[in-house]
């Protein structure tokens, strides 16, 4: 009995003494933009000039089989060689490169040359895969910056050709060869460099590669509005960041956050979605906002961008989250 009353006194000390503790900050979020014409530095250019803040992420779409009739991927022809010059235009400004590395051939989808992983296992891409790894590690070792890859994204949905259900995608040869490209990239020595986005629409337990051939867990979260329904932002990010770290405890990059104008108020959903992110998510460490008008590219899609509604209401939420220290974090 002596004992425990001796304890108990100590216990309270201790437990005001780790109350006074001050909590560590949590680390402000970095915040980007994906536009499909991000090659083009102008549209770099007008987003600032929108928006304010220079964003520390921007997308950047490179397409394995986009050959600008080429038979062969040489820089300056198609989508297919690694952005070079963009990449360093945009090192130069402080900003990190999110390259979306999409294994196919938007000209012939159906044909399956870059779409089937069982053809990169092969080796069918070695040469490519190789130059690309090098031409990463150069631009890396350039700068000293990094750039995150985002390869083969969302395909545990069934809408890209490299979906896993389509050809003979399965399960099993889709994690080998984010394996096989992994370890072609370490074998260059382009991952100091190089940072691997996991990147689902949910984070499926049977689609992922393993922490080794993973930085950051990339997330899609999309409110489609009137096209289907509204969907409320804080459950949104809640399920999937939920599900997330019960699979890795790598951090995560919301890599496409967008939401319809139609049906519902998009700057209160904006205001929702943010905050709801740095508030109770430090997992999160960087968001990127799919700033297109989808229609015009995909059939039944809204229109995402910042400008709708034309009141201006969600451009100027945005802006202020811009403006905020909250989310002015980067990504080294």
């Amino acid at each position: 009995m002596r004992r425990s009353i001796t304890i108990f006194p100590l216990l309270i000390a201790l437990a005001v003494l780790m109350a006074a503790m001050p909590v560590a900050a949590r680390r402000p979020i970095a915040i980007g933009i994906a536009d499909p014409a991000g090659r083009d530095l102008a549209t770099l250019e007008t987003h600032v000039s929108q928006i304010g803040p220079t964003p520390s992420l921007w997308a950047l779409w490179s397409d394995w089989g986009n050959r600008g009739g080429s038979t062969t991927c040489v820089p300056g022809q198609g989508t297919c060689a690694f952005p070079t010059d963009i990449v360093m235009q945009l090192h130069a400004r402080g900003i990190t490169p999110v390259i979306w590395w999409q294994p196919t051939d938007p000209a012939n989808p159906l044909q399956g040359i870059y779409e089937r992983y069982k053809r990169t296992l092969k080796g069918a891409h070695d040469t490519y895969l190789i130059e690309w790894a090098r031409a990463a590690r150069a631009a890396g070792e350039a700068s000293g910056r990094p750039i995150l890859l985002r390869y083969a994204h969302e395909a545990t949905g069934y809408w890209f050709p490299w979906s896993v259900g389509r050809f003979d995608n399965s399960r099993e040869n889709y994690k080998a060869a984010w394996r096989y490209v992994w370890n072609i990239f370490k074998q260059e020595g382009a991952l100091p460099y190089v940072r691997f986005v996991w990147s689902t629409v949910f984070p499926y337990r049977w689609a992922y590669p393993g922490d080794k051939y993973v930085r950051f867990v990339g997330l899609t979260m999309l409110n489609y509005g009137e096209d289907r329904r509204w969907r409320d932002a804080r459950p949104l990010i809640d399920k999937r960041v939920k599900a997330s770290v019960q699979i890795t405890q790598r951090p995560i990059i919301i890599a496409e956050l967008a939401t319809a104008y139609l049906g519902g108020d998009k700057a209160r959903w904006l205001k929702q979605a943010y905050e709801r992110a740095y508030e109770k998510h430090p997992k999160v460490w960087a968001i990127m906002y799919l700033d297109t008008d989808e229609p015009h590219r995909i059939a039944n899609q809204p229109d995402w961008r910042l400008v709708k509604p034309d009141d201006g209401s969600a451009l100027r939420m945005y802006q202020s989250i811009a403006s905020s220290r909250r989310f002015q974090g980067t990504i080294r």
